[in-house]
């Protein structure tokens, strides 16, 4: 079951926009020609739109090998189908166990043989590796570990209601206009909380350029693709073509909706604990770890791990812990691990 919210790493949600990049090294130009991977049988099939560019690697005055730029834009049910991904519980290495590509098909509106021609894709890309098992496909989402580095992008929070706005759009460079909106968005944030700057948020005629395909490079283009979107952001088109947008009335930004939610999970699981009579065992440190396993779980799982919880440290005397809320966690961990042995 999908989670509210995804995180997702803002340097790969920008290429969702404009195009994927591998860099591969060529040492022999004359086999490559010869050679037709997957990758480009599968390419034709979907008539997707590649470019290439190369650059000569030299030592000592000599060309010693090439560097292949293979520019790849994803289609309109690939960009979904990557974003979807991330909606299900990830762990740490960007491993999701056992999705259902019939639910991936249905969710974003395409055939079993259009997810299955993706993760192909996704793989030669080096975005995904996937296998199969007896309970679905298991899916790495390979820069996920990456998304939290120090020195990183960092990532951008999305809310299933607001991909579910974009699963809408039937336009392809109205859903990447839209995505670029959000992530120029989100990196206002801080302009909007510490400069309490509420100026509306730019892509400048120059910036569409640069993920855009080039045949919508003019003004008539742009219009028809602005208003292909959807309606979370009022948008303009000044007189050098640059879009100002702000949040519409009445809208709310994924990081306003989380913050919505988590009010709302400190509220249950606090009547929770009282309903048990055990709120006064339980920090507020662990309350807040619960809230975090309820966006990364559910709600639901963690009041069904905490029924555990509280049985064995409270009415069996079992266990005494000191970090609830890590109990937790390998509770919900060693529910989902039953269930998956259940099904097979």
């Amino acid at each position: 079951m999908p989670k509210e919210f995804a995180k997702i790493g803002k340097s790969i949600f920008r290429q969702l926009s404009s195009y994927i990049e591998i860099y591969s090294s060529i040492e022999n130009e004359q086999q490559k020609a010869e050679e037709e991977t997957e990758l480009d049988r599968v390419i034709k099939e979907t008539a997707s739109q590649l470019s290439f560019g190369n650059e000569i690697v030299m030592k000592n005055g000599e060309p010693t090998y090439s560097i292949s730029v293979n520019k790849h834009r994803l289609s309109k049910t690939q960009i979904l189908q990557f974003i979807l991904y991330h909606f299900y519980h990830v762990d740490e290495r960007g491993v999701i166990r056992n999705v259902q590509e019939k639910d991936i098909a249905e969710a974003i509106g395409c055939t079993l043989k259009t997810v299955r021609n993706n993760n192909v894709i996704f793989e030669q890309l080096d975005l995904i590796y996937h296998s199969r098992s007896s309970n679905g496909i298991n899916i790495k989402l390979v820069d996920y570990p990456h998304y939290f580095d120090k020195n990183g992008y960092g990532y951008i929070e999305l809310s299933f209601e607001r991909l579910e706005e974009l699963i809408k759009i039937e336009n392809v460079n109205a859903l990447r206009l839209e995505i670029r909106k959000e992530l120029v968005y989100d990196n206002n944030e801080a302009k909007r909380k510490y400069k309490h700057d509420y100026s509306p948020s730019k892509i400048s005629f120059h910036d569409f350029k640069t993920f855009a395909p080039k045949y919508t490079h003019y003004r008539g283009m742009l219009e028809e693709i602005s208003k292909k979107g959807t309606n979370t952001y009022k948008t303009i088109i000044n007189d050098d073509n640059s879009l100002y947008f702000i949040l519409d009335e009445g809208m709310q930004s994924s990081k306003e909706l989380k913050e919505v939610k988590k009010e709302e999970y400190t509220k249950a699981i606090a009547e929770y604990l009282d309903q048990h009579k055990v709120s006064g065992y339980v920090s507020q440190l662990d309350r807040s770890d619960f809230v975090q396993l309820a966006f990364e779980y559910s709600l639901n799982r963690v009041f069904q791990a905490l029924d555990v919880l509280i049985n064995e440290e409270f009415v069996l005397g079992l266990q005494v812990t000191r970090n609830f809320g890590g109990r937790l966690r390998t509770i919900i961990r060693q529910q989902l691990e039953d269930t998956v042995l259940l099904i097979s």
